[in-house]
């Protein structure tokens, strides 16, 4: 999951996909952490496998993209 920034800290909370890093770390330091991004401009079906993966893994049950 290295291509999909804030993995790591993924819980079981809805989790939002947001635009660049920036706004991954924007979030985490308003205080919600169930923020990711993907670190490339275009996104591929390899990365949304990845990305339902980890919220299947994690258990998140909602996504929004911001």
């Amino acid at each position: 999951m290295s291509h999909i920034f804030g993995a790591d800290r993924v819980t079981s909370e809805p989790l939002s996909l947001v635009r660049d890093p920036v706004d991954v770390l924007k979030a985490y330091e308003a205080g919600y952490t169930n923020a990711v991004c993907f670190l490339t401009e275009d996104i591929t079906a390899i990365q949304l496998e990845a990305l339902a993966a980890l919220m299947d893994e994690r258990q998140c049950g909602t996504l929004s993209i911001f």
